[in-house]
Parts: structure tokens; sequence; C-alpha cells
């Protein structure tokens, strides 16, 4: 940039942030791919590469996001595929809601909507159905990771032994 920075007004110990680097910026080497781009009949194998989200119904990305991570650890995708119980308790049932969820997303191209999830949360750990004004408040992404591993952790045993 070629702004002239005695003009700046720059004050003594002011702070700077620096973004980027002084590399030379390169090219990709690929074109990135966008699923907007994709024919309509590349979908199906295209899901692969682009699987289905979650949708936001308003102040829910603290637990898209959680959902999303641990999604994607295979010892416990494959634990909430053989968990069954008629255990009644709220972690069973928190637990129910989630295979039932991680199957919907792993059987459709298109986002979902976590309703039956969500509203389980909010009953096992009513913190995450705290509103103001009538809106839900914005949470924290790893008060609801920890919340969700305790009730993972006190349900899911596998051959006498916690997957988590």
């Amino acid at each position: 940039d070629d702004a002239d920075l005695s003009k700046l007004n720059i004050k003594p110990g002011h702070i700077f942030m620096l973004i980027g680097t002084a590399d030379e910026l390169r090219a990709p080497e690929a074109r990135p791919e966008f699923i907007e781009d994709v024919v309509s009949g590349d979908v199906a194998s295209a899901s692969q590469l682009f699987p289905a989200g979650l949708s936001n119904l308003g102040n829910t990305c603290y637990m898209n996001s959680t959902l999303q991570v641990l999604r994607r650890v295979p010892e416990l995708s494959t634990a909430l595929l053989s968990f069954d119980s008629p255990n009644a308790d709220p972690d069973a049932r928190l637990t129910v809601n989630l295979r039932e969820l991680y199957r919907q997303l792993g059987a459709q191209h298109n986002a979902v909507a976590p309703y039956m999830f969500l509203q389980e949360l909010r009953n096992t750990y009513p913190q995450f159905a705290e509103n103001e004004d009538g809106r839900y408040m914005q949470q924290d992404a790893e008060e609801c990771f920890t919340q969700l591993l305790s009730s993972l952790r006190n349900i899911l045993v596998v051959g006498g032994q916690n997957v988590i």
C-alpha cells in the first residue's frame, strides 16, 4: 500500500496487526470446485467431496460445528451405529437422537435441519435453551462439545469399555 504513514496520526506504542505474507502470491495449482458448478448428473459422485451439512436453526452454529467435528471420528460413528438402548434417561435419548441425525446426514446430499437433536440437547442441558427477548442466545461450541462428550461417555459402552 502506498499510504503516507505520517498522515495516519499514529501514536507511540500503537499496536499493528499484519496479515498476509511478504512472499509473492501464486495462482492455485488447481481451479477450486464449488458444488454450484457441479453438473446435476454428477451431484451423486460429488457428495463424497461435499457431504451434507446442517442447517442453522437460529444461533445453532455452536452445535452444528460440534456435531460436524464429532462426525469425523470413526470410532464414535461406529459406536453410534451399533447403539441401541431401551433406557429413557436424558443421555440415552440424546445419544439416540445423535445416531439418527448422523444417519440422516449419511443418507442425503442436502442440508439436514437438526430439530430433534436440538430439542433433546436443550432438554438435557437447559443452558442451551436460554433466550432473551424471545430469541435463543449465542452459545459456546466448547461448552456444547464438553456436555455432549459427557453424555456420550456416560452411555456409549462397547465390549464393557467406554468409547469416549
